[in-house]
């Protein structure tokens, strides 16, 4: 009786372990189902949201673009700060030298993060970040020896090295890519190089031409 209870016994537990995996992979199958159904349910209220069709591409093209606008959001409010703190010029009086190096050493690390998006791949500065650029430039050529005298110490300090680091932000080639060889060689068998186009003469070009407007920026205007 005991041999026959045992095996009997066993038999329940063998399939009550069955039936408990298979419930689980039911239950599996039933997470996934509705883990791809919430899926669905969102890349369709986002097609809804921007008026588009079935189309993945068109889908990833509006989250690369969607991406941008936060990027430039974020670069605005950092553009933002620096123009209040480059108001000391305007009012007759020194800026504050310590916040307006926080507020470019913001904008230099956003923009070797983020400038081949909010430059739509180009080396070329948006206008809204020269401008500002004239701005801090104009505010650093402000302080001359007598001004210097003037100043607190520790501003008059931090002005030396606002200097110091906005001209190795203009005129460092790396900012815009580096120097490129081509694989053309002139006469004297040298490898060509791509023209580089520094932020320093960027900045120098706008300030003949400040009116000029982001290509992006024309064509939003023609469209309305």
């Amino acid at each position: 009786m005991s041999t026959f209870g045992s095996k009997f016994n066993f038999g329940d537990n063998n399939s009550s372990s069955e039936q408990s995996d298979s419930d689980a992979s039911s239950d599996e199958r039933q997470d996934e189902q509705i883990e791809l159904k919430k899926n669905e349910q969102q890349i369709n209220t986002a097609k809804k949201q921007y008026g588009m069709g079935d189309s993945d591409d068109e889908l990833q093209d509006r989250v690369v673009i969607s991406n941008k606008e936060k990027k430039v959001v974020e670069m605005d409010k950092i553009l933002a700060q620096m123009t209040k703190h480059c108001a000391g010029r305007v009012k007759g009086d020194v800026a504050d030298f310590e916040l307006l190096m926080v507020d470019f050493n913001k904008l230099k690390d956003f923009l070797k993060l983020f400038k081949e998006i909010v430059c739509n791949g180009s080396e070329k500065l948006p206008t809204s970040v020269l401008r500002v650029l004239v701005l801090l430039q104009k505010e650093i050529e402000c302080i001359t020896g007598s001004v210097k005298k003037k100043m607190e110490k520790v501003n008059s300090l931090n002005s030396t090295k606002m200097k110091a680091r906005f001209k190795e932000f203009l005129t460092d080639v790396e900012n815009v890519g580096g120097v490129k060889e081509l694989d053309s060689t002139n006469k004297k068998g040298k490898k060509a190089t791509v023209e580089i186009v520094t932020y320093e003469q960027q900045l120098e070009a706008f300030k003949l031409n400040p009116k000029q407007e982001d290509e992006a920026d024309t064509k939003k205007k023609a469209k309305k």
